[in-house]
């Protein structure tokens, strides 16, 4: 069975992973060596600093305004995905959160709905439950939300339901998640007139500062399929958005470890390029774990390192086998406070 739409956009993505698996590992190589060969000599992407630290690297001059500074740090270190299929997953949250934390996690990405669900939010009681168990754990959770582009009013509310959800206790998310993936809506410019709708009334609706981030297809997967969404607005996203996660799934496209950590590094140096900010927050998502080998982890983590990433993870948490855990620990060690 289908996890979910984090799957699909995928496959959709691959479009015959295996024709296409020496392709990507070329066009991945090369953009590897120009991104590096145009990077001046010593130079790295830091995270950006709260107000009292040293300053961020200035933004290129094509991107937009810099925003007050947003603490970004629930995306930072190792990540683990729970979708609205782990039922069981969700209503055991003291076993699943105590597993997670032995595991070196630092976030729960938590879906909340999608446009296709019956519900604005899933069992609301078994949430909060799940919240203020993660948060009694130390780890943090961030809602997302598939949106659909075909009914603004719905997207919006279902969005801004998860930002102001609290559990019994009081407790909250961390943060939340745009999706944005679906295209059920085929043109591009009227998706892409709706998603940066529905970014800004989040954005203005949102309690500041609070962080935002957008889980992006893969820019390298769109160089590859150009008609999947042509005219992407990255740098519009970057002005309202905090955080980039890309989902560079190299499960797709069976390009062993050193493909996968060239697909790796490409596609954060590319959101990055697009976004018009070298200093961007970014946390990579490496693919399906079921799809993945211990040895393409590695070169994925490698990818994530070498990009400076604030933190990464792969999808879901379900399917990540006992085996893959420990080659994500030198992820976890990103994780900080």
């Amino acid at each position: 069975m289908a996890r979910s739409r984090l799957q699909r956009v995928g496959r959709l993505r691959a479009g015959g992973a295996g024709a296409l698996a020496g392709i990507v590992a070329t066009v991945a190589a090369c953009l590897v060596a120009a991104v590096l060969a145009a990077a001046p000599t010593g130079a790295a992407r830091t995270r950006p600093a709260a107000p009292a630290g040293p300053a961020a690297p200035a933004r290129p001059a094509a991107s937009a305004a810099v925003r007050a500074y947003v603490d970004t740090t629930a995306y930072e270190g190792l990540g683990a995905w729970l979708d609205v299929f782990d039922t069981d997953l969700r209503r055991n949250a003291s076993a699943t959160v105590a597993s997670l934390v032995q595991r070196g996690v630092s976030t729960v990405f938590l879906e909340t709905s999608s446009w296709s669900r019956a519900y604005d939010l899933q069992t609301p009681d078994i949430t909060g439950a799940f919240i203020d168990t993660a948060h009694a754990a130390g780890l943090r959770v961030v809602a997302w939300y598939l949106p659909g582009f075909q009914n603004a009013a719905l997207d919006a509310r279902r969005s801004l339901t998860a930002i102001r959800f609290r559990s019994a206790a009081g407790g909250a998310f961390d943060s939340f998640a745009l999706d944005i993936e679906d295209p059920t809506v085929r043109s591009a410019s009227v998706r892409t007139g709706r998603l940066l709708a529905l970014v800004a009334r989040v954005r203005a609706a949102a309690p500041g500062p609070y962080a935002l981030g957008a889980i992006v297809p893969s820019p390298l997967g769109m160089l590859l399929r150009p008609s999947y969404w042509p005219g992407f607005p990255w740098e519009r996203l970057a002005a309202s958005m905090d955080v980039f996660v890309p989902l560079a799934y190299s499960s797709y496209r069976s390009i062993g470890a050193d493909g996968a950590f060239a697909y790796t590094v490409a596609n954060v140096a590319l959101v990055r390029a697009l976004a018009g900010n070298a200093a961007v927050p970014v946390h990579v998502v490496g693919g399906l774990a079921g799809g993945l080998t211990a040895a393409d982890v590695t070169g994925f983590v490698r990818g994530a390192l070498q990009q400076e990433v604030v933190g990464a993870s792969l999808y879901d948490a379900a399917t990540t086998r006992a085996a893959l855990w420990p080659r994500l620990a030198p992820i976890a060690r990103l994780g900080g406070s």
